[in-house]
């Protein structure tokens, strides 16, 4: 009996694994992001800031280019009402895990003329 019992645990935890096995992923292509307009930008002192912000893309494992904008994450902040050069980092991860390359916006603020 004892042996048996050993034997169905065994079973089972070699189907269970088995059953894990199946949904992992064999996408290794990492996102990629496209930024929206330039990566270098002038903005007058006081003047509201608008992010153009980017768009994120993945090649999938049937090799589709798919939007998946809405994993996009953006730091940083421009401070307008100090002159200087801010920069706005963007990144982004798959479904599989896979991280894209950064991106960075550099903006300028200055006093217009």
């Amino acid at each position: 009996m004892k042996t048996l019992t050993t034997l169905a645990i065994l079973l089972f935890l070699f189907g269970l694994q088995i059953s894990c096995n199946k949904n992992e992923s064999n996408d290794k292509n990492k996102p990629f992001i496209v930024l929206n307009g330039n990566p270098f930008m002038n903005w007058p002192l006081g003047t509201e800031f608008v992010d153009p912000g980017a768009k994120v893309y993945d090649v999938t494992e049937t090799n589709d280019t798919i939007e998946i904008s809405f994993r996009l994450e953006t730091s940083g902040n421009v401070n307008i009402d100090l002159e200087g050069t801010y920069q706005l980092k963007y990144n982004a991860s798959d479904e599989a895990g896979n991280r894209a390359d950064e991106k960075i916006r550099s903006v300028n603020v200055l006093i217009s003329k």
